[in-house]
């Protein structure tokens, strides 16, 4: 699995920034490769989360649809 890692400062407080993150919509604002995501609903037996489907974008090689799982660890 491939990691991301990014730091910016922002002014809002602990509990609304984790809700933000938590929010699969709000994924193409900080992972650059994902264009849009949303829920699909739940995850496969066995596996944590909720199915997510994706449309990613590498520039200059390809773009194509994905499906995965968002699990959200409080």
């Amino acid at each position: 699995m491939q990691e991301y890692k990014q730091t910016k400062t922002i002014s809002a407080s602990a509990g609304e920034t984790f809700a933000w993150l938590s929010d699969a919509g709000n994924l193409s604002h900080y992972l650059p490769p994902v264009r849009e995501a949303s829920i699909e609903g739940p995850s496969a037996e066995g596996k944590p989360g909720e199915s997510i489907r994706m449309r990613v974008e590498i520039p200059n090689r390809y773009e194509t649809e994905a499906e995965g799982y968002f699990h959200v660890d409080e």
